[in-house]
């Protein structure tokens, strides 16, 4: 969060998070974490479904992993289109 903040300082972590839940429930992207001890980039995938102690663990200690899915590339490739009149 700290890049982001660093980018754009007056974005909001609500807002941040609210985006990101909006990718992932549309199938954009998916939301992973390493967990210390294991070797897996994505050990911990996020479902959304966590409280808020899960949440505040998942995206304010660490890292996480933004991954575009299959769909995401999709919806991306429209959107360059679009913007360069040819959709």
């Amino acid at each position: 969060m700290q890049i982001v903040h660093a980018t754009v300082p007056e974005a909001r972590d609500v807002d941040f998070n609210a985006a990101l839940n909006r990718l992932r429930k549309d199938g954009f992207v998916r939301l992973t974490k390493p967990i210390a001890g294991d070797q897996q980039h994505d050990a911990y995938e996020y479902s959304g479904s966590e409280d808020a102690k899960q949440d505040e663990w998942f995206f304010f200690e660490d890292r996480f992993n933004v991954v575009m899915t299959e769909d995401g590339h999709s919806y991306l490739d429209y959107l360059r289109a679009l913007s360069h009149g040819s959709a």
